[in-house]
């Protein structure tokens, strides 16, 4: 899973949907949002549990909580254990308007 996603929101929080993790075989996942500005972005929801069947694929939901005028980054890793090529990054970036 690599993907840019660029968020652009109002003053109100807002939330994005970020698809397509599958893997071949049962995993365990685990995510984390990293980075200096992290504490703007969330994982608020999806369908995303702690155990991923094989070759199903799940959702999360990232929520910015913008700051006018303000952009921020950071980044959500996804751990899918036993995925050797893990933790799989997205990169997140929100502007509050």
């Amino acid at each position: 899973m690599q993907a840019n996603y660029a968020l652009s929101f109002s003053t109100q929080p807002a939330s994005t949907e970020i698809s397509g993790v599958a893997f071949p075989v049962a995993v365990t996942l685990s995510e984390i949002i990293t980075g200096t500005d992290a504490s703007y972005f969330t994982v608020t929801g999806g369908t995303c549990a702690a155990t991923l069947a094989a070759k199903a694929s799940c959702t999360y939901i990232v929520t910015f909580t913008p700051v006018l005028g303000v952009e921020r980054t950071a980044t959500l890793s996804v751990t899918a254990s036993p995925d050797l090529l893990s933790p799989h990054d997205v990169s997140l970036a929100g502007t509050g308007s």
